[in-house]
């Protein structure tokens, strides 16, 4: 009966353990992989520079403001959040809101290029129209909880 207590412990103990340390060599993965795509677009981003087109640089950074507030809104409803909270991440999250705090700050005093259609809404898709709309109401709530008064 030990044996089989001591198996099933450790059976159940290396599967936890395994879990565990596979989550976290999975979130320091996606951000190693991250930075190469990041790497390209922020020299994407310093050519426009060096060209003088700046309206265009400035364009890509505003999406990447836009982006952030986006995809931050997920983390409340996210189920890795109570790991998050415990500080069991690579992330610090009282620093990626100290973060967001700021860019929905920013974006509060300087509302950006996306919250307005470029287009006329005729020519998008009622699948765009929508994605659109939907990013707009995400930013607008990240705006509002984290941009203060």
């Amino acid at each position: 009966m030990r044996k089989v207590l001591r198996s099933t412990v450790l059976i159940f103990g290396g599967i936890v353990f395994g879990s565990v340390v596979g989550f976290v060599i999975g979130i320091h993965s996606l951000a190693v992989t991250e930075a190469a795509p990041r790497g390209a677009l922020s020299l994407m981003t310093l050519g426009l520079l060096n060209d003088g087109k700046i309206d265009r640089a400035q364009l890509m950074l505003e999406y990447e403001v836009d982006h952030s507030l986006s995809l931050y809104s997920q983390v409340d409803t996210a189920w890795w959040e109570v790991l998050y909270d415990a500080g069991l991440l690579i992330r610090d999250r009282e620093a990626d809101e100290a973060y967001i705090r700021r860019i929905a700050l920013y974006r509060k005093s300087h509302p950006g290029p996306f919250s307005t259609v470029q287009r006329a809404e005729s020519e998008l898709l009622p699948e765009e129209q929508k994605l659109l709309e939907n990013q707009r109401e995400l930013i607008e709530m990240m705006v509002e909880k984290y941009g203060g008064d």
